[in-house]
């Protein structure tokens, strides 16, 4: 099968921001930021369509299909726990979610988060690395400046890079403007960021074949886990983990022309709407999708 796919991670909790940040729509659209990103991967090109997503936007996800007319060429997927996991209400995490699609992916693809907003150019950069390298991984990145929310602290992915290949993805889980500098960790521990470094925002370009190794890292993380009740999977350091073993290069597409934008907090959101009301008025975006 050829064509592109497009990935969506609709099964989080938001527990910062109160809610189903998945499910928070924006005028005069009324339209979820997911439901942007689908469109952005329309006009580009985009084939096919998976959401990942919790019996709470299932239904969401389906009557969005029906309103695109792409019903036929999108599925959702639920995110389920394992049974072995009795108890447990949190997902296992973003490996975990992507290998409950594995069925429903039968092309190269992008995954993305479903509660952010990535602009159009992304998948313009994604499309044409899809068209041009069928082997090695990619990522489409922001400046650090770009990606802070004014209500709160941030997790980002700072990117080390040598030329175009992302060398190693450094974490940082608590990162704030404070005056005219953005840094990282609290008290005495605090270091400044340069704001113009490159971070993942999880808006990762893969080939099909990354789905093999990663459900063997799968069997990995499953034989081996600590905490059953908190122990998750994460899609990031699979990559890592498969790039460093197999040489596989992932490269850093800059996306200089667009910001991202989230709503990891509820104050975030007035700043989204203002931005994509904007987006809408220049003639980016129809005023109903």
């Amino acid at each position: 099968m050829e064509g592109m796919t497009l990935v969506i991670l609709a099964a989080g909790k938001g527990s910062r921001f109160g809610g189903l940040k998945q499910l928070h729509t924006f005028q005069p659209q009324n339209a979820t930021l997911a439901e942007f990103a689908i469109w952005d991967a329309l006009q580009v090109g985009f084939d096919y369509f998976v959401a990942i997503v919790s019996e709470e936007t299932k239904v969401y996800f389906e009557k969005v299909f029906e309103k695109l007319h792409i019903a036929d060429r999108a599925c959702c997927v639920l995110q389920k726990t394992d049974n072995f996991f009795q108890n447990r209400t949190k997902p296992l995490g973003t490996g975990h979610a992507l290998l409950s699609a594995v069925d429903a992916i039968h092309t190269p693809f992008v995954i993305v988060n479903g509660d952010d907003f990535y602009g159009r150019e992304a998948y313009r950069l994604a499309r044409t690395f899809l068209q041009n390298n069928k082997k090695d991984f990619a990522l489409v990145g922001y400046p650090l400046r770009e990606t802070l929310s004014e209500n709160g602290y941030v997790s980002r992915g700072l990117c080390s890079t040598n030329g175009s290949c992302v060398l190693s993805i450094d974490e940082h889980t608590h990162i704030e403007r404070v005056g005219d500098a953005i840094v990282s960790g609290e008290g005495e521990q605090r270091i400044e960021l340069d704001p113009e470094v490159f971070v993942s925002m999880n808006f990762w370009i893969l080939p099909h074949s990354i789905l093999y190794e990663l459900e063997e890292r799968w069997q990995f993380f499953f034989k081996h886990l600590k905490n059953p009740q908190k122990d998750e999977f994460f899609l990031p350091n699979a990559i890592r983990d498969i790039s460093e073993e197999k040489g596989i290069p992932i490269r850093l597409l800059k996306n200089l022309s667009e910001s991202w934008l989230g709503i990891t907090y509820a104050g975030d959101v007035e700043k989204a709407q203002k931005v994509l009301l904007e987006k809408t008025v220049s003639g980016i975006y129809p005023k109903k999708f």
